[in-house]
C-alpha cells in the first residue's frame, strides 16, 4: 500500500547525510547573500567616493567665484559710500560730480549667489543622498540648500527695491555727441535729494548682498572641509 511505501522510505532515508545536506545548502545561501551584500556596499561605497569628489570640485568652483563675487561687491559698496557723501553739500564740484556718476555706475551690481548646486540636485532627485555615511556632512548640505534658497528670496525683493531707484538715476545720464553715455551734471544738481535717497536704498541692499554672499562663502568654507576629512577616511 502506499502508506507502507512511505512508511519504508522514511525508514530508508540516511537523515545524517541529509542533515548536513541541508547545512551545506543553507551555509551555501547565506555565504552568497553576504557576498552579496558586500559586493552592494562595496558599490555604494565607490559611488559615494564619485560624489564626495563631484562636491569637493563644485564647491571648490563655488568658492572661487564667491570670493570674486565679494570683492567686486565690496568695492561697489566703497564707491558708492564715496559718491554719496558730497550729496549733503550745498553745491557739487567737477570731482563731486565725477565720483557721483562711478557710483551711479556701481549701482547696477547686485549678488549673484553663484553656489553650484548640480552634485547635490542629483543626490536629493535620485534618492543618493543616503550614500552619504556622514551625518554631519549630510545635515551641511541640506543647511546650505535651505540658506541659498531663503538668500535667493531675499535677493527678489532686494531688486524690486532697487527696480524703484534706477529711474532716479537714469535721469541724469544722456548721450553726447558722439554717442557716449555721460553725466548730465546740472540736472545732478538740482536732484541732488532724489539721488541721495536713490542711491542709500541700493547701497543697504548692496551691502545685504555682500553679506549673504559673504554668508554663502563661509558655509562652503566649511563644507569643503568635511568632505576632505571624508574623502581621507578612504
Amino acid at each position: 500500500m502506499p502508506i507502507a511505501r512511505l512508511r519504508r522510505s522514511f525508514k530508508e532515508l540516511n537523515w545524517g547525510v541529509l542533515a548536513i545536506e541541508m547545512l551545506i545548502l543553507i551555509l551555501g545561501i547565506s555565504i552568497s547573500l553576504q557576498v552579496n551584500d558586500w559586493q552592494n556596499q562595496r558599490e555604494q561605497r565607490h559611488l559615494e567616493q564619485e560624489y564626495l569628489e563631484r562636491l569637493n570640485f563644485d564647491f571648490g568652483e563655488s568658492e572661487k567665484v564667491l570670493q570674486n563675487d565679494i570683492e567686486q561687491l565690496r568695492s561697489s559698496v566703497d564707491k558708492l559710500l564715496i559718491g554719496i557723501k558730497p550729496l549733503s553739500k550745498s553745491s557739487l564740484t567737477k570731482e563731486d560730480q565725477l565720483v557721483l556718476f562711478d557710483a551711479v555706475g556701481q549701482s547696477a551690481l547686485v549678488g549673484r549667489f553663484a553656489v553650484i548646486f548640480g552634485t547635490i540636485d542629483e543626490l536629493k532627485d535620485t534618492g543618493n543622498m543616503r550614500l552619504l555615511i556622514s551625518k554631519k556632512l549630510r545635515i551641511s548640505l541640506a543647511n546650505l540648500y535651505q540658506t541659498y534658497q531663503h538668500i535667493i528670496r531675499l535677493s527678489e525683493l532686494r531688486n524690486i527695491m532697487r527696480g524703484q531707484s534706477f529711474p532716479v538715476l537714469v535721469r541724469q545720464l544722456k548721450p553726447n555727441s558722439e554717442g557716449k553715455v555721460i553725466w548730465d551734471e546740472e540736472l545732478a544738481e538740482q536732484n541732488k535729494r532724489e539721488i541721495f535717497a536713490a542711491l542709500t536704498v541700493i547701497l543697504q541692499n548692496l551691502k545685504n548682498d555682500l553679506s549673504d554672499t559673504e554668508r554663502l562663502a563661509e558655509l562652503v568654507v566649511k563644507l569643503k572641509d568635511i568632505i576632505k576629512q571624508e574623502l581621507k577616511k578612504d
